[in-house]
């Protein structure tokens, strides 16, 4: 799930006219189908036009900086319209080389993208500056003279960023390349490059460190503990936000080492994690179904609820791992199927049970093939796997009918998986409805004509039920993100609900969904009023009217003050008799659009 504040900023319905505006206007150009001789004339002005704009481009060039942060659009994608599009949003303007300029790209990057003005870039962070994967259009670095440090901090960031292994520099490649680029650079060590990469990571931290703590930015987090073939507990800890752009971003904030799995021992961890990072708001932590994750939780909330960094008191902390609930039923399903999966595994050895039916099946024939004229295949099998017990297989033409079966049943869960499984993009908005779309799988298949379908799925029904059954067990937070989608809100949520279970489970949960809503609502209000209260001198004004008051304030200052005490109540009764901006959003028609991003709106 993603992090940041539930509440958009108040802005956003500006934001969201101007996507349905464009949306209007190239949908209107989409549904206008010219005739023949409509086509040929545009054909011709799109002639001109390129080559208007080819002589303008060799007489002028495109010499302004936007052009380092802007692509022009080909004319055929766009209807014939000049466009160019924003390398750091999905914003398009107007480029004609006789018609416009570039005043609207200019005032687009410095009201939107005011970061990319700055000396550190976005966020001074490592990742601001150095260009995505793909992207040719970025702008690039260069370097005034020979800065040794500066290239030895440069080989760092390409050993961070390609994951590469530190050995990698002294690859004779690497090193003929480099006496290419900078004969003067002496290539350094595996072992230099490992302490400039530590140096590096020290010097990102404190970056994201002082941000998080300056920002005073809200969070979400995900952790995971595993132990390792040496018998060794490990636990990551990573950071999910939303920036001042509204962008999703995450961080790995903790990668330890832990002497066991209790829940204590794990919320110590996590509440050590959290205070050397100085982060004291924490919206809810994802862990998966085990026991001990409770005790975790419940030891985070006592240490947080006392600093006040804590929504509504911790009551919506706790958010089950949806991949791994997910997991759990779908190996209910197939483990009665054990022998034929198992087969095919000790084949090919692949842990992904669907990828590897997927890859396994199209080498059939090979692996029959194989049998006959590999006596040491056949012999493989007469061995003992890892727990001592004798090899399954080789799979024989029934297992292979069950993996054709087992492709398509399993295809849906690792769609499904792989929407739950998403860092990159805000995901809990998706997550009820793929939840619904398990149960009306599940209830389809239970009904099947095939008895090994059918089987698979009444095992997997029952242990759906056990963790997402009963709705009122769900976090409602998962059905809150439902109705501040655009595209759906409270009547959608009513309507799946009465689909999925029934008329009463609807009336009641949306009841209780919508006063979850109001709740979230009236306490981030509220943090705004404090935050204005300490700005403001509401205090002072009050003490101006008691009997311990300065009497050097005046009658004037007196007077003021009064008048400001009767403003504030004057617009709290007008906000009381009012609608709230929940009320008015909810009465608000459904938002009609594709591609929809729940940032950007």
């Amino acid at each position: 799930m993603g992090g940041g504040d539930c509440i958009p900023p108040q802005d956003s319905k500006k934001n969201m006219a101007t996507d349905i505006e464009i949306d209007a206007a190239t949908a209107a150009t989409a549904a206008t189908a010219p005739t023949a001789t409509t086509a040929a004339t545009q054909i011709n002005e799109e002639n001109r036009d390129a080559n208007i704009d080819d002589k303008e481009t060799i007489r002028k060039g495109k010499t302004s900086y936007v052009w380092s942060h802007f692509t022009v659009l080909p004319l055929a994608e766009n209807g014939g319209k000049h466009l160019a599009k924003c390398h750091h949003c999905p914003k398009k303007y107007g480029c004609h080389p006789t018609k416009h300029g570039t005043n609207s790209m200019n005032k687009h990057l410095k009201g939107a993208h005011p970061w990319i003005f700055t000396k550190g870039g976005k966020k001074g962070t490592l990742h601001s500056f150095m260009p995505k994967a793909g992207e040719e259009g970025e702008p690039i670095k260069v370097s005034k003279g020979y800065n040794f440090e500066e290239y030895k901090k440069t080989v760092a960031e390409f050993v961070v960023l390609d994951e590469m292994p530190f050995r990698v520099v002294e690859g004779i490649g690497f090193r003929r390349m480099m006496k290419k680029f900078e004969p003067r650079f002496p290539v350094p060590s595996r072992f230099t490059v490992s302490r400039d990469c530590y140096q590096l990571y020290l010097e990102e931290k404190k970056k994201l460190k002082e941000w998080l703590v300056k920002s005073c930015v809200r969070v979400c987090l995900t952790t995971d503990c595993w132990t390792s073939n040496q018998n060794l507990g490990y636990m990551s800890l990573t950071a999910h936000f939303i920036d001042d752009e509204w962008k999703l971003q995450r961080r790995v904030i903790n990668f330890c080492q832990i002497e066991n799995h209790k829940g204590e021992t794990v919320g110590r961890e996590i509440e050590k994690c959290l205070r050397e990072w100085g982060i004291e708001k924490v919206f809810t932590i994802t862990v998966d179904n085990a026991s001990s994750n409770d005790l975790a939780i419940a030891y985070i909330q006592r240490k947080l609820y006392t600093r006040g960094g804590l929504v509504c008191g911790g009551k919506y902390m706790q958010v089950r791992c949806c991949v791994h609930v997910l997991n759990l039923i779908v190996n209910e399903g197939i483990k009665e199927q054990h022998t034929s999966i198992e087969s095919i595994r000790n084949v090919v050895r692949w842990n992904s049970t669907y990828l590897m039916l997927q890859r396994a099946e199209k080498f059939e024939k090979a692996f029959d093939r194989l049998l006959d004229l590999e006596p040491d295949y056949l012999r493989w099998f007469g061995g003992e796997d890892g727990g001592g017990k004798k090899k399954v297989g080789p799979p024989a033409p029934i297992d292979w009918q069950h993996a054709r079966l087992f492709i398509q049943f399993l295809r849906v869960f690792y769609e499904i998986t792989l929407s739950f499984s998403s860092s990159l993009h805000v995901t809990s908005h998706k997550c009820f409805h793929e939840i619904a779309s398990i149960q009306s799988q599940l209830t389809s298949w239970s009904f099947n004509q095939s008895e090994l379908l059918g089987s698979m799925a009444c095992s997997m029904k029952n242990k759906y039920d056990k963790y997402w059954g009963p709705v009122d067990k769900f976090n409602p937070l998962l059905l809150v993100a439902v109705i501040l989608d655009p595209r759906y809100k409270l009547d959608y949520l009513s309507f799946c609900l009465e689909d999925v279970y029934d008329k009463e489970v609807s009336t009641r949960m949306t009841a209780s969904v919508k006063l979850t809503l109001d709740t979230l609502y009236k306490f981030y209000v509220n943090e705004v009023v404090v935050d204005r209260e300490r700005e403001d001198d509401g205090d002072f004004s009050k003490n101006i009217l008691n009997d311990n008051a300065s009497l050097s304030t005046g009658a004037k200052g007196v007077s003021e003050s009064r008048v400001n005490m009767w403003k504030k109540q004057k617009r709290e009764k007008a906000n009381a008799d009012s609608m709230s901006d929940v009320e008015r959003y909810l009465a608000e028609d459904t938002l009609e659009v594709e591609d929809f991003d729940i940032l950007y709106w």
